[in-house]
């Protein structure tokens, strides 16, 4: 039962019951990091569309999350397609030493999460996730088919609220690679569970709504 809460199948409400939730198609980017492993097991179509792919030293926003500097982090942006729908933005900062020959690899295909465990002999044991709503700039928005590429009136234009998911991967302790998705906030819901007695919440699902066709 705890495990049908956790994908979302049925819900539970105290001194009512249990009950099936309506199910349009998704994925909780809590259980699995990689997308690629998630749309495996879901027999789902996914790709990439790479923006962006080289070495250089980390924006001010991201440095905090590694101990170390340096130029020569590996930095790739990717739209992620989903059924052939731009779903997810996504960027991907890994640590000196740890990329490889990443660069050199398919990234319209390639897991990196996969990639890095085997290139480099490891498991990531340990995972962070923050998540919080942001908007979405005009790039991110065009890039996600949110908003037309052409020119148009200032007026047309609208703001877009997305989600935020920043997701750090560690092994042995230290950040391997920072991961940051962008997502169209209509697509994400978050839903926690409150423990009176140890007045905790945690979190069962975090969905993100997979297109239709």
């Amino acid at each position: 039962m705890d495990e049908l809460v956790r994908e979302g199948l049925i819900t539970r409400k105290r001194g009512k019951g249990t009950f099936v939730t309506y199910q349009s198609e998704g994925i909780n980017i809590f259980t699995e990091p990689s997308l690629i492993m998630q749309m495996k097991k879901l027999g789902i179509s996914i790709h990439s569309r790479v923006v962006a792919a080289g070495e250089g030293p980390l924006e001010k926003e991201i440095s905090g999350y590694f101990e170390e500097g340096g130029e020569n982090f590996c930095k790739i942006r990717r739209v992620r397609y989903i059924k052939n729908h731009p779903l997810i933005l996504e960027a991907n900062y890994i640590a000196p030493g740890w990329a490889k020959d990443l660069l050199k690899q398919n990234l319209n295909i390639i897991s990196v999460y996969e990639y890095l465990e085997q290139a480099n002999g490891i498991r990531f044991d340990s995972y962070h996730i923050e998540a919080r709503p942001v908007l979405l700039s005009t790039e991110d928005k065009q890039l996600l088919g949110l908003e037309d590429t052409r020119v148009q009136l200032i007026i047309l234009k609208k703001d877009i609220v997305g989600m935020c998911f920043d997701l750090t991967a560690f092994y042995q302790g230290k950040v391997v690679m920072f991961n940051r998705r962008l997502i169209d906030g209509k697509n994400v819901q978050i839903s926690a569970d409150y423990d009176p007695g140890n007045r905790q919440f945690t979190v069962t699902n975090g969905k993100i709504t997979l297109p239709s066709d």
